[in-house]
């Protein structure tokens, strides 16, 4: 799995499909690894001879028995409460066309295929957090892709367990949930006093490579939510919405 948000990690492995201009495939899911420097192929694959032009795949996480024939299919992680877990639920891809045989090596530009959310709590209550749950969304958890769209779904989806990062005195949830189509955002946070869940007031679609950052307070007033929602993050999109809180 890739162990950082920004970049690849010594060992992490993608698939590389190489098609050449005549729509030949040269290489039909190769393993690559990463070096700490550079993708490379893990069987040692050349090039072909000649100058002639081709396209590069590349997709993150590598699966074995997929192929430049079929869909790939793919889920995030129910649980993403390990670091491990919640950035193996990302799914990176990314094309070069135009590319030629040499010793340079080919520049293949990675995007997010899937959106992110981030939840930060501030506690100003005397309550004490005992779990947070993304609740099931209106995605599919399983999906089909032919790495120009989805072409399928599968299975319903279910409750997310966020992964909690505390940076000071600030307790951040976060989770990555495929982005296909128009849903509400949920969250049930757990206390010491009881159920609190908060949602979006309308759908919204959930754009891929976009990070939805979300503020929750909570304190002993009873209203328990000041919510609002925007993204930043780099190799990201940028985007805003408008939220409200509902305890129910």
């Amino acid at each position: 799995t890739k162990a950082t948000e920004n970049s690849f990690e010594l060992s992490d492995e993608v698939g590389v499909v190489i098609t050449k201009s005549n729509g030949s495939v040269y290489a039909d899911n190769c393993k690559f690894v990463y070096d700490g420097t550079y993708l490379k192929s893990s069987n040692g694959l050349k090039w072909y001879d000649g100058n002639s032009a081709c396209e590069v795949l590349v997709y993150y996480p590598y699966k074995l028995d997929y192929s430049s024939n079929s869909s790939y299919s793919y889920s995030v992680a129910v649980d993403q409460s390990s670091y491990s877990a919640f950035i193996g639920s990302d799914l990176l891809v990314g094309t070069a066309k135009g590319a030629v045989p040499g010793k340079n090596a080919v520049n293949v530009p990675l995007k997010h295929n899937c959106t992110q959310f981030q939840v930060q709590i501030n506690n100003k209550s005397s309550e004490t957090i005992q779990s947070v749950k993304f609740l099931a969304l209106e995605y599919y958890q399983l999906l089909f892709y032919n790495f120009t769209g989805v072409s399928g779904s599968g299975v319903a989806p279910e409750d997310i367990i966020p992964y909690h990062e505390t940076i000071g005195e600030n307790n951040i949830y976060k989770a990555i949930v495929p982005s296909t189509q128009s849903s509400y955002f949920q969250v049930e946070i757990k206390t010491s006093s009881g159920t609190h869940l908060y949602k979006t007031k309308e759908k919204f679609l959930f754009e891929p490579g976009t990070i939805y950052q979300v503020s929750i307070t909570l304190d002993n007033s009873g209203n328990n939510a000041d919510v609002s929602i925007s993204s930043q993050f780099q190799g990201w999109n940028v985007s805003v919405i408008s939220v409200f809180d509902d305890d129910y």
